[in-house]
């Protein structure tokens, strides 16, 4: 139980919870793919991909340095929902590289946000227990 413990609470820390490293590199990589993916003239699949990918790494960033602010969190499960459902709000489904993208860094988005706002509510949970 100890060990649950040390591990729940530096969960908490700043710069050290996994997930946000994770949305981190996720909007990197999302800022990157319109080049690596040569798809770099397609404009609102490309738009997309820069401003939510500079989004996505802003939000990481906040998170990281303040792990217990749940409205961040938040914001990357919206952004992530977005990413998600862009390449048909957009019309770039049918631009496969950057419609692919955009589903699994969305999903990936969103699975992290909804781990840590899961945390935050044990944490709250068992504080008030």
């Amino acid at each position: 139980m100890k060990a649950w413990t040390r591990w729940q609470d530096s969960s908490m820390k700043a710069w050290t919870r996994w997930q946000d490293w994770a949305k981190l590199v996720f909007g990197v990589i999302l800022f990157l793919t319109p080049w690596i993916f040569g798809i770099a003239m397609y404009g609102s699949s490309s738009w997309n991909a820069w401003i939510v990918g500079v989004i996505t790494v802003i939000v990481a960033l906040w998170t990281l340095a303040q792990p217990d602010f749940a409205a961040a969190e938040w914001v990357s499960l919206v952004v992530g929902v977005w990413l998600f459902i862009a390449p048909w709000v957009l019309r770039f489904a049918g631009v496969t590289a950057a419609a692919w993208t955009a589903w699994i860094i969305g999903v990936l988005i969103v699975i992290a946000a909804a781990w840590v706002l899961a945390e935050m509510r044990n944490r709250q949970v068992k504080v008030t227990a």
